[in-house]
């Protein structure tokens, strides 16, 4: 599967979550489902990244991918994980709006690390 068609199916799985999240959003088996479907948008949108970063590694792509990988990831709570992709997109050369979001991520993440 190519990059884009990964980064596509992610973000069709992260519609999904959104709209299940939305209509039941108090049923405990639901949000398991959930957590499952956020799950494998995060699984696809990271491999998308690093497939994009080993063919191309072109910005903004490479960082706008990256980023959507680090959102599913911190909102899993995988904050470590989190973390090691945004030092990836953080060794690239973000463009500026791109590293602003960037910079967002970090202290999130840093905050929950920090948390632990």
């Amino acid at each position: 599967m190519l990059y884009k068609e990964m980064h596509l199916k992610a973000i069709e799985l992260y519609e999904e979550y959104n709209i299940s999240n939305a209509i039941k959003e108090d049923d405990k088996d639901n949000q398991r489902e959930n957590q499952q479907i956020l799950f494998n948008a995060y699984t696809l949108e990271k491999k998308a990244a690093l497939s994009f970063i080993k063919e191309n590694n072109l910005e903004p792509t490479r960082t706008i991918l990256l980023k959507g990988a680090i959102n599913f990831a911190y909102q899993l709570k995988m904050y470590e994980e989190a973390k090691n992709l945004l030092d990836v997109a953080m060794a690239g050369d973000p463009p500026y709006n791109q590293l602003k979001d960037l910079l967002k991520f970090k202290t999130l993440i840093e905050k929950n690390l920090d948390g632990k």
